[in-house]
């Protein structure tokens, strides 16, 4: 189930970028989603709290991200949280990531020494 909801997001974001020609943008930036998540726990649980009401949620997520990012993006992720999805976002950012990575052909390297 989270394949499916990782998909119908990521690919949802992924439209809207090349739509408005801000796949760049947009991969920087949810690039930084994905480490500010994982970064800060106490902000994935804040917004899983149940005794926190929708609206406050969203109103968290517009005071952390508005300016910082982009208006699609923080759109974007209130939409995710009044869908009550905000345990998904991780997956959506790995998802977006990689089918990025694939239109435009970039590889991931390691190199050992």
């Amino acid at each position: 189930m989270a394949k499916l909801v990782s998909k119908v997001y990521g690919d949802a974001l992924f439209e809207t970028a090349m739509e408005k020609q801000e796949i760049d943008q947009l991969y920087e930036q949810v690039k930084l989603l994905k480490k500010i998540w994982n970064d800060n726990k106490d902000l994935a649980e804040l917004l899983d709290n149940p005794r926190i009401v929708k609206e406050e949620k969203i109103q968290i997520i517009k005071n952390i991200f508005s300016g910082r990012f982009c208006d699609d993006l923080t759109g974007f992720l209130t939409v995710i949280v009044d869908k009550g999805r905000q345990k998904e976002i991780p997956a959506i950012c790995d998802y977006f990531i990689g089918i990025v990575r694939e239109y435009k052909r970039m590889g991931v390297a390691w190199i050992t020494s």
